[in-house]
């Protein structure tokens, strides 16, 4: 069984070489000049599924097997920051049985605390199907997601230990889009985070397939204006933002500055670049 997503990461337990301006980020995010003593540098609450994706170059029509992986925004973003050498914490809300179980292995191995992975005998777990992009043609997303035991997740039941002692609190734009069960836990673990002095990133991370651009600009936007960081590709702060699609990289990012009152925004730009 391979990993997506978490398959660019090194396997072995020698933490990978940083290099000097990613080791001054990672200093920054870990506040080494802060003495206060914090178990996790950065929590995040999101849903990883079950990823199904035929071999390249079939399509999902046309194979009769299966390769499986896991995938989740948040889930991959506390792997790479902990391979980076990040205290990292992943909550979530799994189904207790064997694949769910895989899940949080798999997502563990990699440094990532997942002890607090709140665990229910009877709900299901989310999956998706994959089939992805070979020019000309672009990728395909099936989802499959309806009443996973994430989308259930209330915030009565969040373990809140993990958000009393983080410096950073990381959220997507993924979990806003499941419905407003989500959103009120989302909303309720970053202002508890927040009252217990973390600071908020949040990545728009737009999905069509789970609501409009119209939804998403209202369901985000007091994350986008409040979150002390923010992440956007450019063509999602296009549509957010509601400028023409040959705006310039410079004149969206100070879009999002202004909106954002001059607060840390970026905003990548596919294989060109990041601002």
């Amino acid at each position: 069984m391979r990993i997506a997503n978490l398959a660019n990461f090194p396997m072995e337990s020698k933490k990978p070489e940083i290099d000097a301006p990613a080791s001054k980020m990672l200093g920054k995010l870990q506040g080494k000049a802060d003495e206060q003593a914090y178990d996790y540098d950065v929590v995040s609450i999101g849903e990883t599924m079950l990823r199904f994706s035929p071999p390249i170059p079939l399509r999902l029509e046309q194979a009769n097997v299966m390769e499986l992986h896991i995938g989740g925004s948040e889930s991959n973003t506390l792997v790479g920051l902990s391979r980076l050498g990040a205290k990292t914490c992943w909550i979530s809300r799994l189904p207790d049985h064997s694949l769910g179980q895989q899940v949080a292995r798999l997502i563990a191995m990699h440094g990532v605390e997942t002890s607090h992975v709140v665990w229910t005998s009877e709900d299901r777990l989310g999956v998706y199907f994959y089939e992805p992009a070979c020019f000309p043609r672009s990728g395909e997303v099936i989802y499959d997601r309806k009443d996973s035991a994430f989308t259930k997740f209330t915030y009565q039941q969040i373990p809140c230990h993990p958000l009393e002692s983080c410096r950073w609190f990381h959220a997507t734009g993924i979990s806003l889009a499941l419905n407003p069960t989500v959103r009120t836990t989302m909303e309720f673990a970053r202002d508890y985070a927040r009252r217990h002095g973390a600071c908020v990133s949040f990545d728009f991370n737009y999905r069509s397939k789970l609501w409009s651009i119209d939804q998403a600009r209202v369901g985000c936007l007091p994350w986008v204006e409040s979150s002390d960081l923010v992440f956007f590709a450019k063509r999602d702060a296009i549509a957010f933002l509601e400028l023409s699609a040959d705006t310039s990289d410079q004149d969206v990012v100070e879009a999002l500055a202004k909106l954002r009152g001059g607060k840390c925004s970026v905003v990548t730009l596919g294989q060109q670049s990041h601002r």
